[in-house]
């Protein structure tokens, strides 16, 4: 259980931040400039509960929870303040205040797609799945986003309710299109033994696909599962042309990772290796400034990724 909850707690909680994810100059700017908003204003709990947001996000969840504290000694109907309460409790492992609060806020502003998504949170870290699955699919429906169908597929493997998993992984990939929901109904696939279906996914993921490398990596897997190790290995091959491709193209991180895969595929070991330092040592000399600040960000263009699904 611990594993999973702390995907979960990374991706989802990083999802569903309600502060948008624009660029900028990272949190503690922004606390510093609701900091002296306060000094102007002290006793207005609005500002107290967007500096608490901030601090939660950078981490500092001891003064996020101070912040809301005061805010609800000024005005315990603030907007926002059961929301981010409960976010912060959840955070800080208090289970059973951050439900509370989770509930309240439901009950003053409505269904809300992040409180149902952190009560997810909080229910599977209590082991009741079943009640982290019931939230995550009330989430989807207010807000169909890709980590939601991932949590919820996740949970439903784990109790091994595997039809219920594909047919959310599908629903996911028919509503949001996200490539890593088709990804994961392949590997389900193949858990299942349903080579053929798994087979049919990969085409129709890999059809749009500006770059197939783990299309055809994947195809690959399930071709060796099937015993077709001749058809696999050729599929291998049309991933490392792929790949090479590709890193003309654009040689980021994430294309010579990407390499990396094929070649480890192939059993080229050093090569591989190779392209996993490369890639690290690209991202090293590109990391953004503002990185220091925020651990974990990188360029998007050092790791080659796209922001379709970037929260509004």
């Amino acid at each position: 259980m611990n594993g999973w909850y702390a995907r979960f707690a990374f991706a989802s909680l990083a999802l569903v931040a309600t502060v948008p994810a624009m660029a900028h100059p990272g949190p503690h700017h922004e606390i510093d400039r609701a900091t002296r908003r306060l000094e102007q204003s002290p006793n207005r709990p609005d500002l107290l509960v967007l500096r608490a947001e901030w601090k939660r996000l950078a981490g500092d969840l001891k003064g996020a929870f101070l912040d809301l504290e005061a805010a609800r000694a000024l005005d315990p109907t603030c907007p926002g303040l059961a929301l981010q309460r409960g976010l912060t409790l959840a955070e800080l492992g208090a289970d059973s205040e951050a439900l509370a609060e989770l509930t309240r806020c439901v009950a003053i502003k409505g269904p809300n797609a992040i409180a149902f998504a952190t009560s997810a949170q909080v229910h599977a870290r209590r082991g009741e799945l079943d009640a982290a699955i019931d939230d995550l699919t009330r989430a989807i429906e207010l807000r169909p986003d890709p980590q939601y169908f991932l949590d919820r597929g996740e949970l439903l493997e784990r109790l091994s309710r595997l039809d219920e998993a594909a047919a959310g992984y599908r629903e996911g990939i028919a509503t949001t299109s996200a490539s890593v929901l088709a990804e994961r109904l392949v590997r389900l696939e193949l858990r299942r033994r349903c080579f053929d279906s798994a087979l049919r996914c990969i085409d129709a993921a890999s059809r749009p696909a500006r770059v197939r490398t783990r299309w055809l990596v994947l195809r690959a897997e399930v071709l060796t599962a099937m015993g077709h190790a001749d058809a696999a290995h050729t599929a291998l091959q049309s991933a490392l042309v792929e790949a090479e491709r590709a890193l003309v193209r654009r040689p980021t991180a994430v294309n010579l990772r990407e390499r990396a895969t094929v070649y480890r595929a192939l059993g080229r070991t050093h090569e591989a290796t190779a392209d996993e330092a490369a890639a690290e040592r690209l991202i090293a000399a590109h990391r953004q400034p503002s990185s220091a600040e925020n651990p974990g960000v990188e360029s998007a263009h050092v790791r080659g990724e796209d922001h379709a699904h970037r929260e509004p």
